[in-house]
């Protein structure tokens, strides 16, 4: 998602989002880059993913209207990569593109990376699929949690059967625990279509699903908020599932996890043993201290083989209204 520039070569700038982003709320995503100081940043509103690229792309994102646009400064690097979190505003229901470039401008000729994401409040996460059953979860983004009565269609799209591409394969509702199963369809290519009153969710997936990319275990860290008050509660929910390269992904079930809450200086202030349920999920709440000083803390979830490694940074100040961050703080890898 990076155009091609005639800058330097000794410059570089790439985006990327773990999860798309949730209405309403500040999410955040990973900047790479090199050279560097300052970056550029808007984000876009468009219908539905463009098939672009190169200039054509640029021209493109130029043309649609801008939602929003923020900057960013960042820690000189000259060798090497770093790695750093940008923080998006919150977003009303829709589609976007997040866009970022060295230039304010961000012409032809400068770094430009983008990237798509929906943004709403559903996910998918399977639990079983094969040639002829699937069944998975919806989950509420911002809550952690799943949704009954979610409606959904299951479509056929298979491009090597020119008929039967758009077939609705069934259709229905989620259970009254988020669950959503289809049992007896064949082997081919789907699009499943989840509708939750304003949100709208879409993921394209192969039956029978298989791969030969490793299959790297993946954590989400949901928080009820941003930010917090010294002694305050922090209510989470924690995903872990694995992907192999597709939009839906597989939940991992009775996982074994630590949580750590970090302050400012990386002292732990609390280590959790937990575990995921039947489902992917383990939920619960960690209180901050009540003398600590405020800053930008972080909760670790991983393993004991570190599979799964994902930070979330909280802020813990006496202002506890859920904005964006005045600042984010460059991580070195």
């Amino acid at each position: 998602n990076t155009i091609m520039s005639l800058s330097p070569a000794s410059k570089q700038l790439y985006l990327t989002l773990d999860f798309h982003l949730s209405p309403g709320r500040v999410c955040d995503g990973t900047l790479e880059y090199c050279g560097l100081d300052k970056i550029y940043y808007k984000v876009v509103s468009v219908e539905r993913e463009a098939p672009y690229y190169g200039v054509e792309m640029l021209q493109f994102l130029n043309s649609l209207p801008v939602e929003v646009t923020w900057e960013q400064e960042l820690e000189p690097c000259r060798v090497g990569t770093v790695k750093t979190q940008f923080f998006v505003p919150p977003l009303k229901p829709g589609s976007y593109y997040i866009v970022a470039s060295d230039s304010p401008n961000f012409e032809d000729g400068s770094y430009i990376s983008y990237i798509y994401t929906p943004c709403n409040r559903l996910s998918f996460l399977g639990k079983v699929f094969s040639g002829s059953n699937f069944t998975g979860v919806v989950i509420d983004n911002i809550e952690g949690v799943p949704i009954p009565d979610c409606r959904f269609t299951l479509i056929r799209i298979d491009k090597a059967l020119f008929e039967e591409r758009h077939r609705v394969v069934k259709e229905g509702y989620s259970n009254k625990d988020g669950i959503l199963s289809v049992i007896g369809i064949s082997n081919g290519d789907y699009l499943l279509n989840l509708y939750y009153g304003d949100n709208h969710y879409s993921a394209t997936f192969t039956l029978p699903y298989q791969s030969d990319m490793p299959i790297p275990n993946i954590a989400k860290i949901l928080t009820d908020k941003n930010n917090y008050s010294p002694g305050e509660k922090i209510r989470y929910s924690v995903l872990v599932y694995m992907s192999n390269g597709y939009d839906v992904a597989k939940l991992c079930m009775e996982y074994p996890l630590k949580l750590t809450l970090f302050d400012s200086n990386w002292k732990r202030l609390s280590v959790n043993d937990v575990e995921t349920d039947e489902d992917g999920l383990v939920a619960g709440t960690i209180t901050i201290p009540k003398n600590v000083v405020p800053g930008r803390y972080t909760l670790q979830i991983r393993d004991d083989d570190d599979l799964v490694n994902t930070k979330r940074p909280i802020y813990v100040s006496s202002d506890i209204t859920d904005t964006l961050p005045s600042g984010s703080e460059t991580i070195i890898f």
